[in-house]
C-alpha cells in the first residue's frame, strides 16, 4: 500500500480532472488504512501533493465530506515523531489550497496550535512553523471583523513567551538566551509574513515594538539571533505597508527603529542591521514628515560612517563581504527611494572611496552590489549635477584604473557585464564632464607595450567614444581577451595599474 501511494504521489502534477470520482474515493479511503507510521507518513504526503486537486474537487462537488476525515488523520500524525513532518506539510498545503473550506475548522485548528506551542509538543520548531504559516493563510480569509481576533490568537502566546525569555532571570549566559529567542522570533516573522491584513498588522506592530526593540538590543552581539530579529523587522514593515494607521506608525515608530538599528550596528557590525536599515528606507522614504526624514538621515550618516570606517582595505572586504554587500545594497536603496538622504558631501565621498577600494573584491554578491551602486550613481549624475560629478572627479582616475584591472583579470569573466555597465554609465558627459575618456587613457598609458599595442588602445578608446552600450561591451570583451591571453601579460597589466600614480 505504501509503494502504491508513493507512485500516486509522484504523479500528482498530472492529476485527473476534479470530477474524477476514483481519485476522490482514494483520498477518502486514506483515514481507514492501517495505523502504521510509514503508511501514515506517505498518506500525508499524498494529501499534500493533491491538495490543489482536492480544492477543485470540493468545489465541483465530487469530494464533499472528504476534508474533515483527512484533517483528523493529519492531526493524529502529530502524535508520532515519525510522521510529524509529513503531517505539518499536509496541513499547510490544505490551508493554502482549501482556504475557504478550512475556515469552518478554524476553532479546532487554533486549539491544536495552542496545544502544540506547549512543552509537551512533539513537533520540531520547523514543523510548528509550517502549521503557523498555514493558519495565517486561513486567518487572512476570515471576515474583516474577525481577522484581528484570529491574528491575536496566533500572536499573543508567542509574544508572551518571547517577553518571558527577554525578562528571564534564570542566570543564562548571553548566547544561550539569544539562541532561545530564535524560535519565537521566527514565529512572529511568519505571522507578519503570511497574514495579509495591513491595517491589523500595523496596529500589532506598534503594540509589539517594545519587545522587538528589546530583542534588537539583547541580540546585537549575537549574529544568528540578530539576523532573525532583523528578519522580523523586515516582515513587520512589509506586512504593515499600506495599513490604515501607517502614518501614525511612521510618526511614532521610525525614530525608535532608526536609533535601535544604528546603535546595534555600532555595537557589532552585523550585515543584518544594514539590511534592516534598507527595509526601513524602503518603508519610510516616501514619508514627507521632516521628523521622519531627519531620523532616516541620522541613521544613514552614522551607519555609513561606521561601515566605511571598517572597510578601508581590500582585505576587509574579503573578510566581511556580507557587510560590504548590504552596505552598498542600502546605498542603492537610498538612491532609488530617497537620493536626497545619500547625496550629501559627508556621505557620498566616503562611500565612493569605499566603493573604489572594494571594487575588486572576489565575493560575487559584494562585488555585484558595488558595481551596481556605481552604475546607479553615475546614471543619476544628470539629475544631480552639483553633487555627483564633483565627488567623482578626484576619484575618477583611480576608479578607471581599477575597472581596467577588472577587465584584465582581477575579476572573473562573469563580472565583465557588470563592469561594462559601469563603464557605459561613466562615459555619459553628465557624469564625468567628459573626463572619463581621459581617465581610461591615463590607465592605458601606463601599460607595457608587450601587453597591448597602440592600435588596440585606440580601438578601445574609439569604442568608448560611441557611448553605445553594445559597442562598448564588445570592446571590453576584446580588451579582456588581449589582457588575459597568458598569465605573464595579465600579471604585467595588474602590476602596472596597481603601481601607477592614478591608482
Amino acid at each position: 500500500a505504501e509503494a502504491a501511494l508513493y507512485c500516486i504521489r509522484s504523479v500528482g502534477r498530472c492529476a485527473p480532472p476534479p470530477s474524477c470520482a476514483m481519485l476522490s474515493g482514494l483520498l477518502a479511503s486514506l483515514p481507514s488504512l492501517p495505523n502504521h507510521p510509514s503508511l501514515r507518513y506517505t498518506s500525508c504526503l499524498t494529501i499534500a501533493a493533491y491538495s490543489d486537486w482536492l480544492a477543485g474537487a470540493i468545489k465541483a462537488g465530487t469530494a464533499v465530506g472528504v476534508l474533515g476525515p483527512l484533517l483528523n488523520m493529519i492531526i493524529n500524525a502529530f502524535t508520532d515523531e515519525a510522521t510529524t513532518s509529513s503531517g505539518t506539510l499536509a496541513l499547510k498545503q490544505l490551508c493554502d489550497a482549501c482556504t475557504p473550506h478550512m475556515i469552518e475548522h478554524m476553532d479546532g485548528l487554533l486549539q491544536l496550535y495552542t496545544t502544540e506551542l506547549g512543552s509537551q509538543s512533539k513537533l520540531h520548531a520547523d514543523d510548528l512553523l509550517q502549521v503557523l504559516q498555514g493558519l495565517c493563510i486561513v486567518v487572512s480569509a476570515l471576515p474583516p471583523q474577525s481577522i484581528r481576533v484570529g491574528v491575536e490568537c496566533l500572536l499573543k502566546p508567542v509574544a508572551q513567551s518571547l517577553g518571558e525569555y527577554l525578562n528571564s532571570e534564570l542566570g543564562w549566559d548571553a548566547v544561550t538566551r539569544c539562541n532561545a529567542l530564535i524560535p519565537h522570533l521566527d514565529r512572529l516573522a511568519a505571522i507578519f509574513r503570511y497574514v495579509t491584513a495591513p491595517s491589523v498588522l500595523t496596529e500589532l506592530f506598534l503594540e509589539l515594538w517594545p519587545l522587538i526593540e528589546r530583542s534588537i538590543q539583547l541580540t546585537s552581539n549575537h549574529e544568528r539571533s540578530s539576523e532573525r530579529v532583523c528578519r522580523l523587522v523586515k516582515y513587520c514593515l512589509r506586512g504593515s505597508k499600506g495599513g490604515a494607521s501607517s502614518a501614525g506608525c511612521s510618526a511614532s515608530l521610525v525614530g525608535a527603529l532608526c536609533i535601535s538599528l544604528r546603535t546595534a550596528f555600532a555595537t557589532a557590525h552585523h550585515a543584518s542591521h544594514l539590511f534592516a536599515a534598507s527595509e526601513t528606507i524602503r518603508a519610510f522614504a516616501g514619508d514627507s514628515s521632516s521628523d521622519v526624514q531627519r531620523e532616516l538621515q541620522s541613521m544613514l550618516e552614522q551607519m555609513f560612517a561606521q561601515a566605511t570606517g571598517i572597510l578601508v582595505r581590500l582585505e576587509e572586504f574579503d573578510r566581511m563581504p556580507d557587510v560590504a554587500d548590504d552596505l552598498f545594497l542600502l546605498a542603492q536603496k537610498c538612491l532609488t527611494h530617497a537620493p536626497q538622504l545619500l547625496l550629501g558631501p559627508s556621505t557620498l565621498a566616503p562611500l565612493l572611496d569605499c566603493a573604489r577600494v572594494g571594487l575588486l573584491v572576489q565575493h560575487k554578491e559584494a562585488c555585484t552590489s558595488i558595481l551596481d551602486f556605481l552604475c546607479v550613481l553615475f546614471r543619476l549624475s544628470s539629475s544631480h549635477p552639483s553633487v555627483v560629478p564633483p565627488a567623482l572627479t578626484p576619484r575618477g582616475p583611480s576608479i578607471a584604473a581599477r575597472l581596467l584591472q577588472a577587465i584584465a583579470g582581477a575579476l572573473v569573466w562573469a563580472r565583465l557585464p557588470d563592469v561594462g555597465d559601469v563603464v557605459v554609465a561613466m562615459m555619459d558627459p553628465a557624469c564625468s564632464g567628459g573626463q572619463a575618456i581621459a581617465w581610461i587613457q591615463c590607465g592605458l598609458s601606463v601599460l607595457p607595450p608587450t601587453a597591448i599595442d597602440e592600435s588596440a588602445k585606440t580601438a578601445f578608446l574609439n569604442a568608448l567614444l560611441t557611448r553605445d552600450r553594445k559597442t562598448i561591451k564588445n570592446a571590453i570583451d576584446t580588451l579582456a581577451d588581449i589582457f588575459r591571453r597568458n598569465k605573464q601579460v595579465t600579471e604585467s597589466v595588474q602590476v602596472a595599474l596597481a603601481s601607477s600614480a592614478y591608482y
